[in-house]
């Protein structure tokens, strides 16, 4: 992935966490990385992003 690429998933992530209300310092900026580089295109960035922020204890599970 490019550089230019990489930095537009970058803030792709810190505008998910934005709308997640996740503070965006909380999160190293390692992991956003992290998770930039996992988004899978033609999909919905939102819900990777929440998803990744669940997996890896930033956000509550969602209740059944």
């Amino acid at each position: 992935m490019s550089r230019d690429a990489l930095d537009d998933r970058i803030t792709e992530v810190s505008e998910a966490l934005f709308l997640l209300k996740v503070p965006i310092r909380s999160v190293p900026q390692d992991v956003k990385h992290e998770i930039a580089d996992s988004l899978v295109d033609n999909r919905d960035y939102l819900e990777q992003v929440r998803w990744a922020l669940i997996a890896r204890g930033y956000l509550p599970k969602p209740e059944k």
